[in-house]
């Protein structure tokens, strides 16, 4: 049963994403569009912004001047804010902000900043594994609240009729490129990844019209991942962005854009929460596409695995002896 119909989850209308752009809706959870607004933000704004999205519960409750008093800022840069985010006034925002936290209640999880700070506070390793899974769950439980299924659909369409896919990521999410594309392999698309940075904007010269290039870039400021994603965009590819900030300049690239709503905790550059959301993602148009076409699915494990017993056998070892992912 889908998770949405469980009861787990309070389903309100998510992120509207055009092709090319973000844009969001109105009933969108507010503090995700907050967040994915920060970088764009200037520093008043970005202090109204932090402040309602580290403490809803008491935002909610706020006049116009309280928040302005409690963010160390002007009224004026809440009103500024409140445009920014697409609400006709403070009112809205509020309301919004009201929503957000019934949605948390119901969801059971509350602000990134609980785990984060529940974290923090970990005095043994228990607290710790339970305050790392609790972060990770949290960021799945928003990405799939405002996760655009029709870009899901036109990603998949896009993947099942391309002849090449690469997938390009820089940092931390290089693996997370590789590990796309071997996953897509599995499925029987001829998808490919590179490490080095110059190789990537090599390959990604070399894509052509009906071609897809998956970037993944967590800020969607990563240099070396905006360069690939030009150099794919400038030869005809489809690119296909995954990055947590739809406004980003790696964001603004993409034909069709896949947003995560994971927060990256001081504590770690390379955040578990952001490796894992980044992960279920792609897992999820692997399926996608193996579930649309199991047979070239089927038929491309088989060929893999075929091969892999044949390279097992000439070293002595076989397949059953060895580790699968």
């Amino acid at each position: 049963m889908p998770l949405r119909e469980t009861g787990l989850l309070l389903s309100l209308p998510a992120l509207a994403i055009s092709e090319g752009a973000a844009t969001y809706s109105p009933r969108e959870p507010l503090t995700l569009a907050l967040r994915g607004l920060l970088p764009q933000l200037r520093p008043a704004e970005r202090r109204v912004a932090s402040y309602a999205i580290d403490y809803p519960e008491r935002a909610r409750h706020m006049s116009i001047t309280a928040l302005a008093a409690a963010a160390g800022v002007s009224s004026a840069s809440v009103t500024r804010l409140t445009r920014a985010v697409g609400c006709s006034g403070y009112g809205e925002f509020r309301r919004r902000l009201i929503e957000d936290v019934v949605r948390s209640a119901i969801n059971r999880v509350g602000p990134m900043r609980e785990s984060t700070a529940a974290l923090s506070r970990a005095r043994t390793t228990a607290d710790v594994v339970e305050s790392v899974f609790r972060l990770s769950v949290q960021s799945l439980v928003e990405t799939l609240d405002v996760i655009d299924m029709a870009a899901m659909e036109r990603a998949v369409d896009a993947l099942a009729q391309a002849q090449t896919v690469y997938c390009f990521g820089a940092g931390s999410s290089n693996p997370i490129a590789v590990d796309a594309a071997y996953r897509l392999l599995r499925v029987g698309v001829s998808a490919h990844a590179e490490v080095d940075p110059h190789l990537q904007v090599a390959r990604a010269a070399l894509l052509r019209s009906g071609d897809v290039a998956i970037t993944i870039s967590f800020s969607g400021e990563t240099q070396e991942t905006i360069d690939a994603a030009q150099a794919a965009k400038h030869a005809g590819a489809t690119v296909v962005v995954v990055t947590n900030f739809p406004r980003s300049r790696l964001g603004r690239l993409a034909d069709t854009g896949l947003y995560t709503a994971s927060r990256q905790p001081q504590w770690r550059q390379d955040a578990v929460p952001v490796r894992v959301v980044q992960l279920t993602l792609i897992d999820a148009l692997c399926v996608s596409l193996m579930r649309r076409s199991s047979a070239r699915a089927e038929g491309a494990a088989r060929l893999i695995d075929e091969a892999l017993e044949c390279k097992g056998a000439h070293h002595g070892q076989p397949i059953e002896g060895r580790q699968r992912a």
